[in-house]
């Protein structure tokens, strides 16, 4: 099965949401 392009863009959207939380919880820790 070959990914759609819908699919991609599904997958990036929550690498997306997935990096923006994970940069929140880091900017504290690179101040800390």
């Amino acid at each position: 099965e070959e990914p759609t392009p819908d699919g991609l863009i599904s997958y990036l959207e929550a690498l997306l949401l997935g990096i923006a939380p994970y940069n929140d919880l880091r900017k504290p820790i690179e101040i800390w």
